[in-house]
């Protein structure tokens, strides 16, 4: 057959060749692709949509498809493949920079990361947000003056609910839920929006309330498949899973303004299922309101939005270029963190310096302020002290009452115990060495 002789002329060009040992490394945007020496007696495109159609033989099939039923798929290139295994490793329970943020010390990146969050996904879904009200509300915990604040103070507080759900299996019960939990007070008409929802179920012109519901419900299912990895392939990568699902929900919109926020709270809970529970942190709905802005671009990762939409509008079913953005947004937002982990280690380092070389100090004294820094809610007592270091009751007590004159620690009465906790001097050097 003609397509069989073409087929064969293709495998014995070298130029094809080399594309696709190119397009196993890499996704490459059109241009790059324009550069490269194109195989004999075709054009860059027929080229491209050669190595398109071989791709999807090999290719991690998606089983959430487009408008038309088309499907979706991926390939896992090497720079896929090494990216991801170096979130799956930074991202587990006992990795390093979990153990700092799960720290006392460490939770203010934390309150961080989750305020930084709860804007971008508003942002994303087209909510009219003004990112310093924003900011200032879920700081300080500021009375809501609007729909637009309460959904946004629920988002806030539906984070911290998801450890709560990480033993339910997905469903569009639990979607609903969540749903609940964001909308609690919210009149969703009086919520102020910057853009309308895209989601595909716009190009049905004028759709009733029942096709909605439908629409809504079948969608959401083919998520919660994917994410109960009922349905994914066993090639798919559990790191870009939530990810991939988080774009499904801005596609689809099956809940309209707020599903990118439900879809976001999703991929965060199925990373907490999943051991990687930094993933689950990281503020990745501002890392892509950033790219969106054009403030995240080559070389930090490989796609701006203009090289993406040329690479997008030619392959819509392709979502390599997709897979690559994600796992590269991840790897700039988890790069981002471990610099300020980076330097708030240092700061921390040259406090516990600052108090070991403190000559007024004794060894005891360094300890329980040692420990009052990695626990700021840690009490201390004085006969708890004697016992620990083996002292008298009189020295223990100059100890504690030491560190209090000087501002390390507080003190209080509790009946007929005195009981000393951090005090204004730690914090101040806490807030000079995170500023």
């Amino acid at each position: 057959m003609p397509e069989e002789r073409v087929f064969a002329n293709l495998l014995d060009d070298a130029n094809f060749k080399r594309l696709v040992r190119e397009i196993s490394r890499r996704s490459l945007p059109w241009e790059e692709f324009l550069s490269l020496p194109q195989p004999s007696n075709m054009s860059p495109l027929e080229s491209w949509h050669a190595l398109s159609e071989l791709s999807q033989c090999v290719a991690v099939p998606v089983p959430m498809p487009d408008f038309d039923l088309k499907p979706f798929w991926y390939r896992r290139t090497h720079e896929i493949d090494d990216g991801v295994r170096v979130v799956s490793c930074v991202c587990r329970s006992d990795s390093h920079l979990n153990r700092v943020i799960g720290a006392g010390a460490g939770q203010h990146f934390l309150t961080r990361m989750q305020i930084d969050e709860t804007v971008a996904a508003a942002t994303l879904d087209g909510l009219a947000v003004q990112s310093d009200h924003a900011q200032e509300l879920l700081r300080l915990g500021h009375s809501a003056q609007s729909d637009s604040d309460r959904l946004l103070q629920n988002t806030h507080t539906a984070l911290a609910r998801l450890p709560d759900l990480v033993d339910e299996p997905f469903s569009v019960d639990m979607f609903m839920y969540i749903r609940e939990l964001l909308l609690k007070d919210v009149d969703l008409g009086q919520v102020q929006l910057r853009s309308a929802s895209r989601g595909i179920l716009m190009r049905v012109e004028n759709p009733s309330v029942d096709e909605r519901e439908q629409f809504a419900v079948r969608h959401m299912g083919l998520i919660a498949d994917y994410l109960n990895r009922e349905s994914c392939d066993s090639d798919d990568l559990v790191a870009l899973q939530g990810e991939l699902t988080v774009d499904a929900w801005r596609y689809y919109s099956p809940l309209g303004t707020i599903s990118s926020q439900v879809g976001r709270l999703a991929s965060k809970l199925f990373a907490l299922k999943n051991d990687l529970p930094v993933l689950a942190l990281l503020p990745l709905s501002r890392a892509k309101v950033d790219w969106e802005r054009d403030f995240i671009g080559p070389p930090m990762v490989t796609y701006d939005r203009a090289s993406y939409a040329q690479v997008n509008g030619r392959s819509q079913s392709d979502l390599t270029a997709l897979q690559t953005l994600a796992v590269q947004l991840i790897l700039v937002t988890l790069g981002q963190l471990q610099a300020r982990v980076a330097q708030w280690e240092e700061r921390d380092g040259e406090m516990r310096r600052l108090l070991y070389d403190e000559p007024l100090l004794n060894q005891r004294q360094r300890s329980i302020l040692g420990r009052a820094l990695r626990a700021p809610a840690a009490e201390f007592r004085i006969r708890y002290h004697q016992k620990n270091h083996g002292i008298h009751y009189t020295t223990a007590r100059r100890d504690l009452l030491e560190l209090f004159e000087r501002g390390y620690l507080v003190m209080e009465q509790r009946g007929k115990a005195f009981v000393f906790r951090r005090g204004p001097r730690l914090d101040e050097l806490e807030a000079d060495r995170l500023s």
